[in-house]
């Protein structure tokens, strides 16, 4: 059950300015080494059998039903006090039977970077519970840092199946803002991307225990670079080398606001029916907003859908199954800034579809 709490007016601010694009800073929950129990064939048995750890018999990896691992997009926090940057969807998950974990991304790099520590995880995860794969759910850059684990870090045959929500697969207009500015420079209008992103810190918090030496330095805040994966050029490029292998199924969805219906041609040939309502845009995402209904060929009568942050076009993937378009915007697509109700204008509720998806992913597993 969802709880109500109270937070300074600044504190509310600075959550809903971090929440951009993926959110901002906060205390942060990674998966440290220590909440991972010993495996069977650990040295401590090995010590009081007597047995060497090659006679060892293999242990056989379990089947469905798989854990679920939820990636964060830009910046990103797995909770800002008691505010989930997925909220309530791990509890959710879990109250299905579900294993979760909502593991912190290094917050400021490109998914290069984010990618290796996210396959750490993945490791940590089929190591604690001897499962064969993961389901992947990634929003916003979260399905970036995924695809580069699948398909460009030979993660494949540990994917059960692949969801992004918002990511932008074909690049967003709203990071070209910083792509004029001067190598290892940030424009102002880039300047004033960065900082409604969060604030410019990325070094992973003291209990982090990443037993990966070779993922420590994606710590490093490297902001031009986290921006500039996101323009439309890297991403086509990216979409390029790392294609999704037919063998991962791949979902996408889209959010639509600024009051544009869903009954248009991006949102069409969806595998969920198309809902027949419109969103109210948050109003820090207003301007970016009817920035993007003017791109991709959109005009004042026939505006491109978009979410805020990411165009209904760039969400699905020519590769995936799509599974449609919701009425809600970036931040409402997860349930931020902390939804404890339905959308007052759309009705949306992020919990319905966080359950309808967790219906879509076991009806592929195998």
């Amino acid at each position: 059950m969802r709880t109500a709490f109270t937070s300074s007016p600044l504190t509310l601010l600075a959550a809903m300015l971090g929440a951009t694009l993926g959110a901002g800073c906060g205390d942060v929950t990674p998966l440290a080494t220590t909440d991972v129990p010993e495996r069977v064939d650990d040295r401590e048995h090995v010590q009081l059998t007597g047995i060497a750890a090659e006679e060892l018999p293999a242990i056989e990896p379990l089947g469905p039903p798989y854990p679920i691992i939820l990636v964060h997009g830009f910046s990103g926090f797995t909770d800002l006090g008691p505010m989930e940057y997925f909220f309530g969807i791990k509890e959710l998950y879990e109250a299905q039977g579900a294993d979760v974990t909502t593991p912190a991304l290094p917050p400021y790099n490109d998914p290069a970077e984010r990618a290796r520590v996210l396959a750490d995880v993945i490791d940590q995860t089929l190591s604690r519970t001897n499962k064969a794969k993961v389901h992947l759910i990634g929003h916003s850059q979260g399905g970036i840092d995924s695809r580069v684990v699948i398909a460009e870090l030979g993660y494949a045959r540990s994917i059960a199946s692949f969801t992004s929500i918002s990511t932008p697969h074909d690049g967003t207009e709203v990071a070209t803002l910083a792509d004029a500015a001067p190598e290892g420079v940030l424009n102002p209008a880039g300047q004033f991307l960065a900082w409604a992103f969060g604030l410019l810190e990325g070094s992973p918090p003291d209990e982090a225990a990443w037993a990966n030496e070779d993922s420590e330095d994606a710590w490093e805040p490297d902001m031009v670079a986290a921006v500039r994966a996101l323009t439309p050029d890297a991403m086509r490029a990216l979409r390029a080398r790392a294609p999704i292998p037919t063998s991962v199924p791949f979902f996408t969805i889209a959010g639509v606001s600024n009051l544009r219906s869903l009954d248009n041609a991006d949102c069409a040939a969806s595998l969920w029916p198309r809902p027949d309502r419109v969103d109210a845009i948050d109003p820090f995402l207003l301007a970016s907003g009817a920035y993007l209904s003017f791109t991709d060929g959109g005009n004042v009568e026939n505006p491109t859908p978009n979410d805020g942050l990411v165009t209904a076009r760039s969400a699905r993937d020519p590769q995936s199954t799509f599974l449609g378009c919701v009425p809600a915007d970036h931040l409402d697509e997860v349930g931020l800034i902390a939804d404890l109700t339905s959308g007052l204008v759309s009705g949306f509720d992020h919990e319905e579809m966080f359950l309808r998806l967790l219906d879509q992913i076991r009806s592929v597993e195998q």
